[in-house]
This record gives structure tokens, C-alpha cells and sequence, in this order.
């Protein structure tokens, strides 16, 4: 543990009183978690390498970083599930204090599509800029990607909703054109987006037609 809580001192220059809170916070993670103490503060190095120093992000990602690391037995453990949350968190501009939400979105998601968070986030990051470019946000593109995942198979999810989205973002003339004529089952004018302004889930869509 103390070898752990060395580095995480190192990553961050924390204070002497930062320290003493941070050392507290990963002997009562080892408590309350199916992890060590030492897990918790080698989860809270990863974190701050990261680029998260401030000691109630390192904290709250690192609780959360151990519950999604749980998770069916996530593949690259803590040091795949710091990864995924920090990552997610750059790319939809998310706050630390977000990273609960976060990891149920990929478990749940995950869950309803029958893959893995690690094969989930996998083709989240091959279909992510596109998706951000649309303006999607993290539930949304994760539901989509997911529901992708169940059409396509894991293995081509991400480049098919990449593709996808593409054609969303930049559609040809002709696809303009189709698009004007398209009808939802009870003749209303198809659009991706509901009265509110935001993507519709993929299935909804689906079964619009």
C-alpha cells in the first residue's frame, strides 16, 4: 500500500494533509470494495496519470473506476476501467463528479446488448467522433452503439455506426432527397431527432418504419 500511495504522491505532488485523506480513502475502498487497499491506490496512480489530480476527482473516479472494473469480470481490470471513464469523460466533457453515471451507462448498456463494457467502449472509440460531431451525448451513443453491437455483431459495431453516422453528418444529394421523402408508419415526416430536439433511440427509429 505504501510502495501504491509513493506513486500516487509522486503523479500528483499532493500534500502531506492530501496524502493523509487519500491514504484514508483507499484503505476504506479495500473495505467496501471486493478490492485491496493497494488496488484501490494503484487505481488512484492510473487516475492521476490520467491527468485527474485533484484529490475528490481522483476519489470519485477511483470508486467508480473499481465498481465498473466488477463488472463481469472486466477484462484489464482496474487499469481498463480507469481508462474507459477517463477517456469517456474527455470526449463527452464531462465532470468527475459524472463518473458514477458513467459506468452505469456502460454496464447497462452493455448488459442489454449481451457484450462486454470493454468490447462496448472498444467500438465507442472507433464510432465516438462521428458521434460527438452529431452532437450526441454519452447515453445516446452508447444505446446506439450497443444496439449496433446486437444488429451488425461486436466485431463490426463500431466502424458500422462510424459509417452510419458518417452518412448522418454529410449526406449526398441524392440521400437528401430520399430522406424529404421518407414516412414513419403513421405518415408523419421522418426525422432522427424527436420534438425535443434529441436522437431517438436506434430501435425506436426501427420500429418507426
Amino acid at each position: 500500500l505504501e510502495q501504491a500511495l509513493s506513486h500516487v504522491r509522486a503523479r500528483t505532488r499532493a500534500s502531506a494533509d492530501t496524502m493523509a485523506e487519500l491514504t484514508a480513502a483507499a484503505r476504506e475502498l479495500g473495505r467496501t470494495t471486493q478490492f485491496t487497499s493497494t488496488e484501490a491506490a494503484q487505481g488512484m496512480e492510473l487516475i492521476a496519470r490520467n491527468g485527474f489530480k485533484a484529490k475528490d476527482a481522483i476519489v470519485a473516479i477511483t470508486r467508480e473506476a473499481l465498481n465498473l472494473a466488477s463488472v463481469d469480470g472486466l477484462e484489464g481490470g482496474i487499469a481498463k476501467s480507469s481508462d474507459i471513464l477517463t477517456k469517456l469523460m474527455r470526449q463527452y466533457n464531462l465532470n468527475f463528479d459524472e463518473a458514477s453515471r458513467i459506468a452505469d451507462t456502460m454496464a447497462i448498456s452493455a448488459d442489454n446488448a449481451a457484450t462486454s463494457v470493454g468490447e462496448l467502449f472498444r467500438n465507442m472509440e472507433i464510432s465516438g467522433a462521428q458521434a460527438r460531431a452529431l452532437g450526441m451525448d454519452l447515453k445516446t451513443a452508447a444505446a446506439w452503439q450497443a444496439e449496433i453491437s446486437d444488429l451488425r455483431g461486436e466485431r463490426r459495431a463500431g466502424t458500422s455506426l462510424r459509417a452510419m453516422l458518417g452518412a448522418m453528418s454529410a449526406p449526398t444529394e441524392k440521400a437528401k432527397e430520399a430522406m424529404r421523402q421518407l414516412k414513419t408508419e403513421s405518415g408523419e415526416a421522418f426525422s432522427f431527432l424527436d420534438k425535443d430536439g434529441n436522437f431517438k433511440d436506434l430501435l425506436t427509429i426501427i420500429k418507426e418504419f
